[in-house]
Parts: C-alpha cells; structure tokens; sequence
C-alpha cells in the first residue's frame, strides 16, 4: 500500500513538472526585468563644491510567448528604457525602444530547467538634450536600432507557473543617426551580460 502511495505522489510531481513548459502554455515576462535607479553625486574640495548632479533610469523588457510544442516557446521581445540626468540646470532625456522576435528552448531538467534563447529586434531611441545657458541650442537627436542577443540559463520554478530566471548571454545594438555636421553615422555597442527576472507560465 506504501509502494502504490509513493507512485502516485511520484506521477502527480511529474506531471505537475513537465506541464510547466508543455505546447499550448503562453509565456509571460520571460527573461524580463523591471530595473529603477535614481542617482545624485557631488564633488567638493577645500575651496569648490560643484551643483549636484542626478541622475534616474528605468528600465523594463517584457516578454510574451507561446509554446508551439513541449519546452519551445516563440513570442515578442519589448524591451523599454527611460533615463534623466540633470547638470548645472541643463537637462538630458534618452528613451529606448525595440520590438522583435525570440525563441526560447527548455533543455529538460524538472523545477530546475536550463534553457537557450535568442531574439532580435528593430526600435527607435531619441536623446533630447536641453541647456541653460543659451550659447548652448538644445538639440535632439533620433536613432534607428537593430540588435540581436543569444544567450542561456536556467529557469527555477517554484510552483507550476511561477520561476525566476537567471541567464547570461551576448548582445548588440547598431544605432544609425545624423551628426551634428548632419552627415550618416553609426554606432555599435555589443558585449556580455546578465540578467535576473521573473516568468509566468498559462
């Protein structure tokens, strides 16, 4: 009766394990994250204290999937960002968006399950700068971005829908933007990363 007991506890947990990633689940935040800093520094010495200098940045990347089958979803990726620096009374603003594609594979594992994962996406980003003083002209500049990132982790799950994400992985963003002397330029900003966040399975 014992033995017949434990076989059934033990086919409940698998079957409460292997539904987390099963086809027909829609996937929610993903490798996402909600990042807040606010900032203020000042330098001073024996004879100078410069103004304050602050400076704030929110960041947030949700994801939303679906697995077309067992432990492979596809969806969007959205990552958002905004940031302020304040300087002496000029003002600086930088938003960030970009839109695309990922796909995600789970590589098996039970509560603990390590995956791939990569995306690519195409956004805009404006920066928008504003001076006191007035021999300096405000100025915003507009930015066209593409970038891609692949990487991997794992996914601990601490029920049935619920796991925190912990992944690593290589990124780049190409931006392209006029220069002040209006000419086409470019830049490309790439390296490697971590990440913290929290997904949803449905």
């Amino acid at each position: 009766m014992k033995s017949i007991v434990t076989l059934a506890l033990l086919i409940v947990l698998f079957s409460t394990v292997t539904a987390q990633t099963e086809k027909g689940k829609f996937l929610l935040g993903g490798s996402s994250n909600f990042t807040a800093t606010f900032l203020k520094s000042q330098t001073e010495t024996e004879n100078y204290e410069s103004d304050p200098v602050s400076a704030s940045t929110i960041e947030f990347s949700p994801q939303f999937g679906y697995f077309v089958v067992n432990g492979l979803a596809i969806g969007l990726d959205v990552p958002i960002s905004f940031s302020t620096e304040k300087d002496d009374g000029d003002k600086f603003k930088t938003s960030t968006w970009l839109v695309g594609p990922f796909v995600r594979s789970y590589l098996g594992g039970q509560n603990v399950k390590p995956f791939l994962q990569a995306s690519i996406g195409f956004g805009k980003s404006k920066y928008d700068s504003n001076y006191e003083y007035i021999h300096y002209p405000d100025d915003i500049t507009k930015f066209d971005l593409f970038g891609y990132e692949a990487g991997g982790g794992i996914s601990m799950f601490i029920n049935q829908h619920v796991a925190f994400d912990v992944a690593v992985g290589y990124a780049s963003v190409r931006s392209k933007f006029k220069n002040v002397y209006k000419e086409n330029a470019k830049t490309t900003v790439s390296g490697f990363g971590a990440s913290f966040g929290l997904i949803v399975v449905l």
